[in-house]
């Protein structure tokens, strides 16, 4: 096989889903990717659903360790994160109360308001912007 039909490959490949694998491990950029919502992680990631390709890209993330000692360490209910008084999480990011960042979507702004508390703006997100992907990557 010569250089040119090699290159050519690579490039067909990459535009689909920047790397190779099997059906359940395909990859997009930051993101995992999944054919069935069954197959999709429902704890530690953030999803969107791409309705014209009918695929999920999930962003998987992991929980910061609290700067304080457990003792004063907070459970949040529903949330897999434990928190120090004052800070609340997002993505598995810890932020201090009154601050405001780029959720984890890579879309919408998040804000820590108490302790366990965040608010997030009701922008749509999608799989460029969650995955990190430059628009014209495809």
């Amino acid at each position: 096989m010569n250089l040119s039909l090699t290159f050519a490959a690579c490039v067909c490949s990459m535009a689909v889903f920047a790397v190779q694998g099997s059906r359940n491990e395909k990859s997009y950029f930051d993101c995992k990717v999944y054919f069935d919502e069954e197959e999709r992680p429902t704890e530690k990631a953030n999803c969107v659903y791409d309705y014209q390709e009918k695929l999920h890209y999930c962003k998987n993330w992991e929980c910061e360790d609290p700067s304080c000692p457990r003792e004063e360490q907070v459970d949040q209910e529903g949330e897999p994160c434990p928190l120090c008084p004052d800070t609340c999480t997002t993505g598995g990011k810890i932020y201090r109360l009154g601050e405001t960042v780029t959720c984890v979507d890579g879309s919408n702004r998040c804000g820590c308001v108490g302790t366990g508390r965040a608010f997030s703006t009701l922008a749509g997100t999608n799989k460029y912007m969650l995955c990190g992907a430059p628009f014209n990557s495809e």
